[in-house]
Order: structure tokens, then C-alpha cells, then sequence
């Protein structure tokens, strides 16, 4: 398994590379730990944390804080409480999947664009448990339809592919 700094190495050293790379923040103690490697390298035009449930607002706030050279998301799982203009403020992008249902729609999508911030969707493939992986571009045409920024997929080639249909 690759260690987190070559990763980071080998973004770098890839000139062409111009994604961007979301870290998931499992606990609050692992931010600065991060933070000190990030900092050898360039790559804080392409970073974006996000961490789920109880922690997401602190890792907002601590990033706000002490890192604000970095961008921090909202996750929003289905029927989130963290789903309001106030909390939506404080983050620079909207990160977002659904287990169960369609939770992700038009009118939220178009709050965080009002407010100028991204929304990002998780695809259903990354979520063992959705209810969404029989049609998963099914739900991509949906998610892409209603305004998304960018769908995160490990379905890369099926996605490119699927994208590529669409304007042809």
C-alpha cells in the first residue's frame, strides 16, 4: 500500500496532474500530523479535507482557524442537520452521497452554488450499501442533470466513458 507521502511525492512529480485530491479526516488528532506533510510539497491548490459525521464542523472551524490556505467541506449524508445556508457558509465546497434514497437534489445544489460553493457527490460505486449500485450511471445522468460540480467514482474509465457518450 502506498504510504500518504509518496502519494504526495508522486503527485508532484507528475507536472500534468491537475485533479483534485480529498482527504478524509477520520480524526481531528490526524489533521496537523497531515498538515506537516503537506507542507513539503505544492499541493495546496489541489487539497480538499472533508471529515463525516460528529467532526465535520470541527474540522471546519479548526481549518478556518489555523490552515487557511486549505479548503474544507461539509458532508452531507441523506437527511444531514448539517444541511442549512449557515453551515453551508462556513465550508468552502458541499461534499455529499446517499445510502438509501435521493437525497441529493436541484434545490440543494442550487443553495451551494448560490452560496459559491462546489457540491460534490459521492458516487453510488464508492458505497458498498447503496441502493443506487444496480444503475450507477443511471444515477450519474440524475446527479449531472441536477448540477453537480464533480461526481468522485473509483469507476474512472466507465465514468470518462459514460461522459463521453453524453456529448457525442
Amino acid at each position: 500500500m502506498l504510504r500518504f507521502e509518496e502519494l504526495c511525492r508522486l503527485i508532484e512529480k507528475n507536472k500534468n496532474f491537475s485533479g483534485l485530491i480529498f482527504l478524509h479526516i477520520k480524526e481531528i488528532t490526524s489533521l496537523e500530523p497531515t498538515i506537516k506533510i503537506l507542507e513539503k510539497y505544492s499541493l495546496k491548490e489541489q487539497i480538499r479535507f472533508f471529515a463525516v459525521d460528529e467532526i465535520t464542523l470541527s474540522l471546519i472551524k479548526k481549518i478556518k482557524e489555523n490552515y487557511q490556505e486549505y479548503k474544507v467541506g461539509i458532508y452531507l449524508p441523506e437527511n444531514s442537520h448539517n444541511f442549512s445556508e449557515e453551515k453551508l457558509k462556513s465550508a468552502d465546497f458541499v461534499w455529499a452521497d446517499e445510502v438509501t434514497f435521493k437525497w441529493i437534489s436541484k434545490e440543494k445544489i442550487e443553495l451551494s452554488h448560490k452560496l459559491k460553493k462546489p457540491f460534490y457527490a459521492i458516487s453510488p460505486d464508492l458505497i458498498p450499501e447503496s441502493v443506487f449500485s444496480e444503475s450507477i450511471e443511471q444515477r450519474w445522468k440524475e446527479l449531472l442533470n441536477s448540477g453537480v460540480d464533480k461526481i468522485c467514482t473509483g469507476k474512472v474509465k466507465e465514468f470518462l466513458d459514460f461522459i463521453g457518450s453524453k456529448k457525442n
